[in-house]
């Protein structure tokens, strides 16, 4: 700083006052470095550790990590613990199906072997017991009562005892049981075609038919083809059915029982047709053959089935 009232060296003015002012701007710039001392002196630690908006901006680069030290407490042993234990179990129930398992394919083959045995006896079983039947069905086929029936020419001169044209017939007991006939019926009938299926007259077999009483021989007489039939007695159409212009129809049945419960049924279906038809002009007599396909002149057995369900 200048001393007051000391002449100054520079003997121009001007130069004087130019070193003032060199002086003056030195001051001026060394003023704001005694500030900035003065206000970092009176700074205490917590505004030091303070940040600024100055330090802000600026970036702070981290070298190393510090070191961090973690131990374990009661917890986290006690959770793998617990941990062990499932992985031990899962272990065990593992084990335990897979022994499982073993032991279920080891049943299951000898349930195949025992199914192959099993099936094996039912076949030889199947076998012996159908082998078994048949011995039984051949022993009650020639036991068993069958009866049949044949039929010769119808008459062609009127019968006075009889009152018409008779038709006879014998009927036969195959087999050395008895049959107990249940029904029977017969109708014979003069007609170009065969009427609907139906007879209502009786033969009149016994119903204890026995082997002695066979052969059981028996008649009918010719009747008109009518809703009601009556007894023929026209002449003229019997000399036409004799001569084969008109034909002699038999229908009739024989619902018997065997000595085996066993029920069989006779069908009756067939039409008198005579030699002379067949081109032998001198032939005497003829034939009765099965009307159609003859699919009603059979003999077969009965479904019962239906009345063992009635009766339950």
């Amino acid at each position: 700083m200048p001393i007051p009232g000391k002449a100054s060296d520079n003997p121009s003015g001007s130069g004087g006052n130019g070193q003032k002012q060199s002086e003056k701007s030195k001051t001026e710039c060394q003023l704001p470095v005694a500030s900035v001392r003065q206000r970092s002196a009176g700074l205490t630690q917590a505004d030091i550790e303070k940040p600024s908006a100055e330090d802000a901006g600026n970036a702070v680069t981290v070298s190393k990590l510090p070191t961090v030290s973690i131990g374990k407490d009661w917890a986290d042993w006690s959770y793998w613990g617990f941990g062990g234990i499932l992985v031990m179990v899962g272990s065990l129930q593992v084990w335990f199906l897979y022994g499982t398992l073993k032991a279920i394919q080891i049943q299951a083959r000898h349930m195949e072997r025992q199914t192959k045995i099993l099936e094996d006896s039912v076949s030889t079983a199947q076998k012996s017991a159908d082998a078994a039947f048949a011995q039984v069905e051949a022993a009650k086929s020639t036991q068993r009562a069958q009866l049949r029936i044949d039929f010769v020419d119808p008459e062609w001169s009127f019968n006075e005892e009889s009152g018409g044209y008779r038709v006879r017939f014998r009927v036969i007991l195959d087999g050395i049981t008895r049959a107990y006939v249940l029904s029977d019926s017969i109708i014979a009938y003069i007609a170009q075609r065969p009427r609907e299926k139906g007879a209502w007259m009786a033969m009149g077999l016994p119903r204890n038919f026995t082997p002695e009483l066979s052969p059981y021989f028996g008649d009918t007489i010719l009747k008109t083809n009518q809703v009601m039939p009556e007894t023929e007695t026209d002449p003229s159409k019997v000399l036409l059915a004799k001569e084969g212009k008109l034909a002699v129809f038999l229908n009739g049945s024989i619902l018997y029982r065997d000595i085996f419960g066993d029920e069989w049924m006779l069908e009756i279906d067939r039409y008198w047709k005579p030699w002379s038809s067949f081109g032998d002009k001198d032939g005497i007599g003829g034939e009765w053959y099965p009307v159609g396909s003859g699919c009603h002149d059979t003999h077969r057995k009965v479904d019962t089935n239906y009345r063992d369900q009635l009766l339950k």
